[in-house]
């Protein structure tokens, strides 16, 4: 009973951590030394687990869903947490958050957003209150252009109460094997 147990907890365990994984921000789970020993010290669920846990081949085509992870990220790392008077909690300067983009955008295009949506001030970082920009909307349909092997056109035309009718156009280009966001037009 004891060992029936401490199996299934175990599985729930590295379920969590594989979902915790996921879901804060990494393109796939990750594997490290302690949990390979923990799936290794019961039989019968290692083999699952590391079929399931193989990286995913980075020069794959950019799927519906890269792009609404990617769309997605943007806009979190976009809108930061901050405090009363909208001083950023977690990064202490443009530079730090423009870094934070690497895994899903360009820096250029990072840089563009976070020098108009943030002021960086001697004691730190501060959010500009204003709307987030008009935006990919992962609900609706979307056209794609293949430019290129490495470069993919995306055209949305949406509509809410705060833009009206809008458009936005964004280029994802994949960059050293990895599709990143690159260039978004609004109109």
């Amino acid at each position: 009973m004891y060992t029936k147990n401490k199996r299934l907890m175990t599985v729930v365990l590295t379920s969590f951590m594989l979902l915790f994984t996921f879901h804060s921000g990494a393109s796939h789970p990750t594997v490290d030394a302690q949990s390979i020993q923990l799936a290794a010290s019961h039989k019968g669920s290692t083999t699952a687990t590391q079929k399931k846990m193989k990286p995913e081949n980075k020069d794959q085509e950019l799927t519906d869903e890269k792009i609404k992870r990617m769309t997605s990220l943007f806009m979190e790392k976009l809108v930061q947490d901050t405090n009363e008077d909208y001083k950023v909690l977690n990064y202490d300067s443009k530079a730090e958050l423009i870094q934070s983009f690497e895994s899903i955008s360009s820096k250029t295009l990072a840089k563009k957003y976070v020098d108009f949506y943030y002021k960086e001030y001697d004691d730190g970082l501060y959010l500009i209150p204003m709307d987030t920009p008009p935006w990919f909307d992962p609900q609706q349909n979307y056209e794609i252009t293949n430019v290129s092997s490495n470069e993919v056109q995306l055209k949305q035309d949406n509509k809410n109460e705060l833009y009206g009718d809008y458009s936005i156009s964004m280029t994802f280009s994949k960059e050293e094997g990895s599709w990143k966001l690159v260039d978004v037009v609004h109109s």
